[in-house]
């Protein structure tokens, strides 16, 4: 069973190209549809995307995620930072992969934030590993990008529609940052 909003959200934080435009107009519904409650916190996102022209768009992506430490969208960095425990991260990560027959086309390590929503996408949300990976590593780790955004950035408003999509998912108790994997 495919999860739509993962891969939704997985384009949407892609590296901006003239095609974003269009998937928006797309999928926009669908998402406001299915989590109206993320509506507002999506207004300026999309209104950023439409009026602005993609050199801009490509210009504010790389200085919000590839020139900020504090953003960069790489799950294992925001929890572990760029030592050992990354590494193993990075690892298991793959053999889970591996073992759901998950392949990716992107140059980007395994634990990039895009890579991570698709490979999301493909699992059922009831999957234990569905509810771990989001619980362990995505919700601490997108919470942590978000707190380097500046307030005027549109790409927060974006993290922030989708931690309220998958905030339900958490189980009361959970511990946070585990990641077991």
């Amino acid at each position: 069973m495919v999860q739509p909003i993962y891969q939704i959200f997985s384009q949407w934080l892609e590296y901006p190209t003239d095609n974003l435009k269009t998937q928006l107009t797309v999928q926009l519904d669908f998402v406001t549809q299915t989590y109206p409650n993320v509506e507002p916190f999506l207004a300026d996102f999309i209104n950023f995307i439409q009026t602005t022209p993609t050199p801009n768009l490509e210009e504010i992506y790389t200085s919000t995620f590839d020139l900020n430490p504090t953003c960069y969208p790489y799950l294992g960095y925001q929890l572990f930072g760029d030592g050992y425990q990354r590494g193993e991260f990075l690892v298991k990560l793959k053999e889970k992969y591996q073992q759901h027959n998950f392949t990716y086309n992107s140059p980007e390590l395994p634990d990039h934030l895009t890579i991570v929503l698709e490979f999301l996408g493909q699992l059922k949300p009831e999957q234990q590993l569905t509810q771990e990976l989001i619980n362990d590593g995505l919700v601490p780790a997108l919470e942590k990008i978000k707190a380097g955004f500046k307030e005027e950035n549109p790409y927060g408003q974006l993290l922030e529609s989708l931690l309220i999509i998958v905030q339900p998912t958490l189980n009361p108790g959970t511990e946070i940052g585990a990641v077991s994997l």
